[in-house]
């Protein structure tokens, strides 16, 4: 979680809302090096390692107006809602991501306030 990187707009969210965001990201990262590990053998083991630690770092978050939007590279893996003024969702309900700069508005697919409720969610998508 070192290389986690908190962008502009970090300074609005709730000292609990950044614990939970790092938590959920370690979950995303932890979900990538688990399967990274389980598909190596010992001839790629160090080369996957390599991956796991280049990939983790590439990790990061960015605030907005009313979702925090979970990075991985260049691609967006999930939102989090940051309002509490959202009709139909909770303040840290997780969401697809519909495009690069919207999520999908249809279910949650957890909330990063409740520990397990995100289980399902893995480093390739937030299903």
């Amino acid at each position: 979680m070192n290389n986690t990187v908190a962008t502009k707009g970090a300074e609005k969210l709730e000292h609990t809302m950044v614990d939970a965001v790092y938590n959920y990201i370690g979950h995303i990262t932890d979900s990538y090096a688990d399967w990274n590990l389980s598909h190596a053998s010992k001839d790629t083991k160090e080369f996957r390692e390599k991956m796991i630690a280049d990939w983790t770092a590439s990790v990061y978050y960015k605030v907005g107006n009313k979702y925090i939007g979970i990075w991985t590279g260049n691609s967006i893996h999930s939102f989090i809602v940051n309002t509490t003024y959202d009709k139909k969702f909770d303040y840290g309900d997780v969401l697809k991501p519909a495009t690069w700069k919207t999520p999908t508005r249809n279910f949650s697919r957890g909330n990063i306030f409740k520990n397990g409720s995100w289980a399902g969610i893995a480093w390739f998508a937030a299903d």
